[in-house]
């Protein structure tokens, strides 16, 4: 099950973060280490500020997907796909798919352009975001693709 993650599922968020954070290091551009020692407000007003779906299963959230909302005039009309990340037991289920699926139904509502921060390709091309990725992904760079994708795209 997908729900927008509200300021009491603070603990879940963390949680699921700090484990995408530990185990998959060069997806994000946080780190494990700097995260883990932010204070317990911090989490509460992401979910205040941003979006953030997570996927539950049995009552544990098993992935999260959200997006950081543009708050200068210019650009509010925008938005960052972040923090996607589904835990290693569940991969392969479409959890992923399901979580920017979410993601893109606020967008047709809210929001006239995305940016992508491109870690999973496949998934972006399977969901019709981009036809095929122009430029290869290397996690071991640490050089993280943008891609501006117009809203009449989705």
């Amino acid at each position: 099950m997908i729900k927008k993650l509200e300021k009491n599922d603070w603990q879940k968020f963390k949680q699921i973060r700090l484990e995408a954070l530990k185990k998959s290091p060069d997806s994000f551009l946080s780190s494990f280490e700097k995260e883990s020692k932010i204070a317990d407000e911090f989490w509460l007003e992401q979910l205040d500020q941003d979006i953030i779906f997570g996927y539950f299963t049995d009552n544990e959230i098993v992935g999260c997907c959200g997006l950081l909302l543009e708050k200068k005039a210019k650009i509010a009309h925008t938005a960052t796909l972040v923090s996607m990340y589904v835990k290693d037991k569940t991969r392969g289920s479409g959890i992923g798919l399901e979580l920017v699926n979410a993601v893109k139904i606020v967008l047709k509502i809210t929001m006239s352009k995305i940016y992508i921060l491109v870690v999973m390709q496949k998934i972006l091309v399977r969901l019709n975001f981009i036809e095929s990725v122009p430029l290869k992904f290397m996690a071991q760079s640490q050089i993280t693709v943008r891609l501006a994708i117009n809203f009449m795209m989705i």
